[in-house]
């Protein structure tokens, strides 16, 4: 006779320790597993992210910043940039400057990151006399095979400076797509 008032709970309670005891291995196995995976990615970004932004020199757009850390463990590849800067002559000219800012990727679409600068940031022609500060700027950035990117940015509280002074918008959305082949000048 069972120990226990139902007996019928035996049975169910041996499927369970059965399934736990063969699914637990599986489990931890896939766990280890993963966190390889997701370790080694976020090397090979590493150690890619300045060829990376050298490469986009060469086409005319300059990345720079002070300091970039990865992390995001386990859900997302996750940049951290302190001073990132931005500017390009082709097909707008342009720079954007944040303090800090960040960018992420699920690990399993690496096409498709998002980003924001939640400090603020800067843009502004290359005279410096016309541009705007903005409060936050949020966007994603989508790589396809018909161009290098298209990016949505929405910004929160731009204030204008230099001839753009006194000029306040809300918030301001914008759809840039950046061709495969570059405009010629």
């Amino acid at each position: 006779m069972s120990r226990f008032i139902f007996p019928e709970w035996t049975e169910t309670l041996k499927k369970w320790v059965n399934l736990l005891v063969l699914g637990a291995p599986i489990y931890l196995i896939a766990l280890i597993a993963y966190a390889a995976y997701w370790h080694y990615v976020a090397g090979m970004l590493r150690a890619q992210l300045r060829p990376w932004a050298e490469a986009r020199a060469t086409e005319g757009y300059n990345i720079r910043w002070d300091a970039a850390e990865i992390g995001g463990f386990p859900g997302s590849f996750r940049f951290d940039f302190t001073n990132l800067s931005f500017d390009t002559l082709r097909p707008l000219p342009m720079a954007v400057n944040a303090g800090s800012a960040s960018a992420w990727a699920a690990p399993w679409n690496l096409r498709h990151w998002e980003f924001t600068a939640a400090s603020g940031a800067r843009v502004i022609e290359p005279s410096g006399s016309t541009g705007f500060t903005m409060r936050r700027i949020d966007g994603a950035v989508d790589v396809d095979g018909r161009f290098v990117a298209a990016i949505d940015v929405t910004a929160a509280d731009l204030s204008g400076v230099g001839l753009a002074q006194g000029t306040k918008i809300g918030n301001g959305e914008a759809h840039i797509e950046i061709p495969a082949t570059p405009p010629q000048s």
